[in-house]
Order: structure tokens, then sequence, then C-alpha cells
């Protein structure tokens, strides 16, 4: 059986990679149109980065894949903007022949700077070794802004890894930090003098270490599974210790597949006593879950019939928890009118950790205090339709109703007293983020629509809508409405484009007015809702040389992020990117 095995280098909001490699599945409705290149298997940046996504590798011959290497554009991000982790993609450059490494190197207004490189070697019949640098930062310079906005985030990663017909293996190791600074000081509400945030270093510093194993069998009842630990920590003392093994397992029946997760879960997060309390803030969690199902499956429909059990134990804060959670994992969908329309539905469920790092990979203004417990989502229905409206235009329209406890949102912390505040920490001006949690039930609405109308030009569209039912009041930075329009063109063999266009509906969260009588107030403030141009384009020089240009934000609205929390107006930057091969 021969392999299609896809290569992309996507560079998203703050510039990273995504690269992906996939076994495309019989029934895969995908509409990548593709230039197909016969060749022996060679190491790239993709086995090394992404090899945890690969599906398993059937049994047949393995000497020969099919490849499909493509470069997407360069976005340049709206700093701390909701949704840019999926940037304009811009599918400008299918070449013949595949580069395993490149450099990239981009400059834009607000002294904005990125770099890449990765590079990947084969360095035997099945083993390769890579190792993938990146860096973005900016200098700032938002309007308004009271104190330094600048930000940087760079990481380092090395891999080494293996792929075989019956198996394929990836050990990962990196390290990677980021520098932010808590600009947003509610300066429209409340009028901050100068002795109270000059000669402050209102920096935060974040920087994890981290290990990965991933491994998947195409033979026995073992399947594969991972192993991943991570240890995170700031310039203000907080530590996280995240340990995640999760061990998979199959049994092939006559007419089903019989599958078992097993996933052992534990993290402990420690805050220091910033406040001088005498209370450290400490939390751990441990989650041990099974989930075992049973898949039915013909030409015309797939079942999976399952569930998921799972123990639930930890303290957060002084308060102790250990809770047993059944959730369900049942997933359906029926050939309506072979290969023109699909329906789908299912319940699933699961309960995951809540940890530090993800909270400020998602808002990296929290404050370094949180409490940190698990959200259980006790069901997910869901049911649907996707499909081919014609040979080029492709649906997918959902429904889904959703009902999680503990779940997770950023509030707004309050601010310090005015008088006290040049002897506060630099977190307690009304510029950060504590965590919230609340049973919530959410009612989703989704749509998307793809027109490929060639291999050189494409426009995806979707939009969803939320509603809304907490349990002890309002939802935060939640918005109702999301909406997405992409378009891709290459102009000749050597030109390339894209726009992008995302809106976001309001949101609420705490904050600060004020009332009749000209007192400040707290109380529940709206964010407007916005929209973001973005445009791009780029030049194929020769096959190893592309340069580009990117605009972001070409609205140039000064739309709040967070709440307080405004961004860079509009951007620029321009940049080459060589990709290279150490040997023939």
């Amino acid at each position: 059986m021969k392999k299609q095995l896809y290569i992309s280098s996507a560079f998203a909001m703050l510039f990273g990679l995504s690269v992906q490699a996939q076994e495309k599945p019989k029934d895969s409705n995908m509409n990548t149109e593709e230039v197909r290149v016969v060749k022996s298997y060679e190491a790239t940046v993709v086995d090394a980065f992404k090899i945890k996504d690969t599906p398993q590798i059937g049994d047949e011959d393995n000497e020969k894949q099919i490849i499909k290497y493509s470069i997407f554009s360069f976005p340049v991000a709206s700093t701390f903007a909701p949704e840019k982790g999926k940037a304009a993609e811009v599918d400008q450059d299918t070449l013949t022949s595949i580069f395993n490494n490149y450099a990239l190197l981009g400059y834009g207004n607000f002294n904005t700077l990125q770099g890449q490189l990765g590079i990947a070697e084969k360095v035997g019949d099945a083993v390769y070794v890579a190792g993938f640098l990146d860096h973005i930062s900016s200098q700032g310079g938002i309007n308004g802004v009271l104190v330094d906005d600048n930000y940087s985030k760079s990481n380092l990663d090395f891999n080494v890894g293996s792929r075989k017909t019956n198996n394929d293996w990836n050990l990962n190791f990196g390290v990677s930090q980021q520098n932010f600074n808590w600009y947003g000081l509610p300066s429209d509400v409340v009028v901050f003098a100068p002795a109270q945030y000059d000669d402050r270093d209102f920096g935060q510093k974040y920087n994890d270490v981290h290990v990965g194993f991933n491994y998947n069998s195409n033979i026995g009842v073992f399947d594969g599974g991972s192993m991943k630990f991570k240890h995170f920590w700031d310039a203000f003392d907080s530590r996280e210790n995240h340990f995640l093994i999760n061990p998979k397992f199959n049994f092939l029946l006559q007419e089903s597949i019989v599958d078992l997760d097993v996933k052992a879960d534990y993290v402990n997060t420690q805050f220091a006593d910033q406040l001088n309390s005498g209370v450290k803030t400490e939390s751990n969690s441990f989650i041990l879950a099974l989930e075992p199902n049973i898949r039915f499956y013909s030409d015309d429909y797939s079942v999976q019939l399952g569930f998921g059990i799972a123990n639930v134990s930890g303290k957060s804060n002084g308060e102790k928890q250990d809770d047993f959670v059944v959730y369900p994992k049942v997933k359906a969908n029926y050939d309506l009118v072979k290969n023109i329309v699909i329906a789908y539905a299912g319940a699933e469920g699961g309960v995951y950790n809540n940890t530090y790092a993800n909270f400020v990979s998602q808002n990296p203004f929290v404050s370094p205090d949180l409490g940190i417990k698990p959200t259980q989502q006790q069901f997910n229905i869901h049911a649907g339709l996707k499909g081919k409206l014609y040979h080029n235009i492709s649906y997918n329209i959902r429904a889904s109703y959703i009902s999680e406890v503990d779940k997770a949102m950023f509030v707004n912390n309050a601010m310090a007293p005015i008088f006290n505040l040049s002897t506060s920490q630099v977190y307690q001006y009304g510029n950060s983020f504590g965590v919230a949690y609340d049973d919530v039930k959410t009612f989703n609405a989704y749509g998307e629509l793809n027109l490929n109308f060639s291999d050189d030009a494409t426009i995806d569209l979707s939009g969803e809508f939320n509603s809304y039912s907490a349990k002890d009041g309002p939802v935060f930075n939640l918005p109702e409405t999301k909406l997405v329009a992409k378009v891709k063109v290459n102009f000749t063999d050597q030109w390339f484009g894209g726009l992008d266009v995302y809106f976001v509906g309001q949101r609420k969260d705490m904050g600060y007015v004020i009332d009749g009588s000209g007192a400040l107030e707290r109380a529940v403030v709206k964010l407007d809702s916005f929209a973001d141009l973005n445009l791009n384009v780029g030049y194929k020089a020769t096959d190893n040389w592309t340069v580009f240009a990117k605009g972001n934000n070409l609205f140039n609205q000064s739309y709040q992020s967070w709440n307080n929390y405004k961004v860079q107006g509009t951007q620029v930057l321009v940049g080459a990117m060589y990709k290279f091969n150490f040997k023939n």
C-alpha cells in the first residue's frame, strides 16, 4: 500500500511551525488536490514534530510513498488576538522535489522580529533526527499604554524517531521561554499617577522543559501510546509538574474492533506567597481513566459504542476531591447518498486536568495565584450533515448540546486599593486575570463551506453561534458568535496570496465603570465585537527561495483581545524563506 504523506509548514499566530503527516483513510472527505511525487522515504521536519498525529501505517509495502509538499503563508499576528492560531494558510508552492530543511527570517513594524530554523536528517534506513528553533518578538508601541507592552516567545525542540512498516516512534525534548507584560491597566476609567507605575517592571517570564515519547504499532494487541512530562515555572516562583501516560490497545474481531484507552494524568501546581498572607497556594489532581469501545463498520456506516470511567482525586487550595465519573463515548455515521451526503451523530464526554501552563497558553496575562482543578464534560451530544454540493464544493453543518462541570473561564481581577498600588504586586492594577469555575451548558450551531475552484484558488467559510447557560452567573470571555473567511490564490507558478477575515462577537467580563455619582464601581462589562482583516502575498523566486509580505489588522482597529488589553494596529512584516537539503 502506498501512503499519502502530507507535508506542510503552516505559520500561525506566533509564527509557530505546524506540519502534518498522515495516512489518508479510505473514506476520507478531504478536499486536498495533490501533486504526487513517488519517491523513497526520507526524513523531514514533519516526522520529528508531528509524528504523534500520524495514523497507523498498514502492513502493506512501505518502500515508496506519495508525497505532497506545500508551503503556506507567513502571517503577522495581531498581538494576543483570539483565533489567530489558525491564521491565513495559502498553498502557494507545490514542489516536485522535497526539501527537508528550511530557514526563515522576517521583520516588521513595531520592531517585530521572527526567525525559524527547521532541520531533519535521515541517519539510518528508517531513523531520523531533527531540530526546530522558533522565535518571535515585538517591541510593542500600542497607543495609550502606560507601561511596556513588548513580548517575545522562543522555543527549541530536538527529536529522534523511526518509521517502519510495523511501527513508528518519536522521542522529543524541548525548552521554551515567553516574556509578556501586564500592560492592561484600566486607564480609561482610573487615573493613575506616574509615581504608581513609573520605574516598575510589569513583566512576567514563563519557562518550560518538556519531554515526550510516542509509539504506534500496527501489529499485536498493543496499539501504541504516549508519555509526556512538562516542568513549567515563571518569574514569580510558581512551579508546575505535569505527567501524562496514555497506552492504547485494540482487539480485532470478525466484523468489529474493540479498543481500550488507558489514561493516567497527574498535575501538581504551586504558587508562591506573593502577598505575604502566610498562605501558599497549591493544587494537585490525579485522573485515572479507562475508555473501552467497540466499533462496527461497513461500506455505508460505522458505529462506535463505548464509555469512559474515571477516578478523579486531588486537592485545590485545601479543598479535597475524590470523585468517580462515567461518561459516554458513542459515535456513528451513515452514508445517506454515497459519497455526497453523510449523516453523523454522537454523545461523548470526558474529564481533563486544567494546568497553569495551558491557562498561560490561552491567556498570558493570568495572575500567579490561580485556583486550579479539573473540568468534567458530562456529555457533548451532536448531530450533523456533511458532504458535497458539487464536486468542488463541500459543506459541514452541526448542532451540539454540551454540559460541563467546573468549566474554567478567565475573569479580570479586581484592583488593589488605589492608595496601596505603588507597594502592591504589578499584577494587582486590575491588569491580570483569574479563573472562575461554573457548571455551564452550551448550545452550539456550526457550519462551514469549502469551495475548491482548482489547485490554485480556494475559499473557506465557517461560522458558529453559542448560547450559554451557567449555574451561578454570567459566562465570561466566551463570545456567542465567531465568523471566519479565508481565500487562497496561486496567481501564477511563482506568485501567491491570501485573505483572511475574522469576526469575534461581544463578550462579557468583570471590570470598572463610573457610576451615576462619579464613583468607581466594579461591575460586569461588555467587550465590543471586532473584525480583523489580514492579507498576504509571496513570490517564489526559485525552488529554494521564497519572499513574502503579510499585513494584519488592516482595519487598524484598536480592539481588546482581553479586557483592557488593546492589540497592535496595522502590522506589516516582510521576509524570506530558504529551503535546502544537506545532501541530494
